[in-house]
């Protein structure tokens, strides 16, 4: 599908007094990005508050937002009792968090009861950011 809307979504893990490679060590999962309070953020001077690892999709250009929600679920599902347990004793912030940028065409943001309740199954709070404009634009 040649569209006009591009879709990030990932899993967040975030805290104080956690290893970020631990929790790759426990779940035996790769994060795509992870960070140590006090790292600076990108090319700012912004320290970073947390702890963080990250599991994320590649960028995937589409209109359908459920379905993209959906293969990431489908991907930490297996891990699902691990992660709980890693929230619980880490003391984490869980999240998924959804970037969807788009410009002449709007994303489809159904969401099933049923994804809705193995968000919730995590623990995961949900956060959506909707941008107006292209990716390669959000990087400049």
């Amino acid at each position: 599908m040649n569209s006009k809307c591009a879709i990030r979504v990932a899993l967040s893990l975030t805290g104080s007094e956690f290893s970020p490679e631990e929790v790759t060590k426990t779940l035996g999962l790769h994060p795509t990005e992870e960070w140590r309070k006090g790292e600076t953020i990108g090319r700012t001077a912004l320290k970073r508050k947390h702890n963080g690892w990250v599991l994320s999709l590649p960028i995937e250009k589409t209109i359908e937002f459920g379905d993209l929600l959906e293969k990431l679920i489908d991907m930490i599902d297996p891990f699902r009792d691990r992660i709980s347990t890693l929230v619980l004793e880490s003391e984490l912030d869980i999240e998924i968090s959804c970037a969807i940028y788009f410009e002449d065409e709007t994303p489809v943001l159904n969401l099933p009861a049923d994804l809705l309740n193995r968000i919730s199954a995590l623990g995961a709070d949900l956060d959506i950011d909707l941008i107006l404009g292209s990716v390669s634009d959000s990087a400049r």
